[in-house]
């Protein structure tokens, strides 16, 4: 016999008798009623935890893939800057046609490689001018070009994956074409 039953017997009022055992029997559905809340909170905790260990993964790719990009990138502005470099000995003039010939063939190899590893070079004469791609350095005046076209690339631009790595320094037609 339970302790309560044994309590219940001692009990000589029935009406008090009865009320305990009401009581005890909702005490015995609350704890049943709680023990099931228990377990549906620790299935939430472990679908939770799930879910965060899951989300640190798919975080530490993103940032391994974020890093990657970062290095492409990073590999792209070294290749623009050499790149520029080229640029510039064969934007040089000379009085030396041989040299000339031999900086011509220096930048068409170093637009070829440029082209090969991603790099778009912008190089946009007779083109409208467009401050997302160029830096207008200077206005002329051209009458067989339109208005705000661009009439001479002072230097290049870089594009990688559709983002500018360096603007193209221009000048821009000022006048109306006739």
């Amino acid at each position: 016999m339970s302790l309560l039953s044994k309590f219940f017997k001692k009990t000589s009022d029935s009406s008090t008798n009865h009320e305990l055992i009401k009581l005890a029997s909702e005490v015995k559905s609350s704890k049943q009623e709680i023990n099931q809340y228990l377990q549906q909170m620790t299935q939430m905790v472990q679908r939770v935890e799930s879910k965060q260990k899951e989300t640190i993964l798919q975080l530490d790719e993103l940032s391994d893939q974020i890093s990657n990009n970062d290095d492409e990138y990073a590999l792209a502005q070294a290749l623009a800057s050499t790149i520029t470099i080229i640029e510039d000995f064969y934007r040089l003039t000379t009085d030396d046609p041989a040299l000339d010939a031999q900086s011509q063939m220096m930048w068409n190899a170093a637009k070829k490689a440029a082209a090969t590893a991603g790099l778009e070079i912008i190089d946009d004469s007779g083109k409208p001018a467009d401050f997302k791609r160029h830096r207008i350095e200077g206005t002329a005046t051209d009458t067989t070009v339109p208005y705000g076209h661009i009439l001479q690339i002072l230097k290049c631009g870089y594009l990688y994956k559709n983002t500018v790595l360096r603007t193209a320094s221009v000048l821009v037609n000022k006048e109306e074409a006739e």
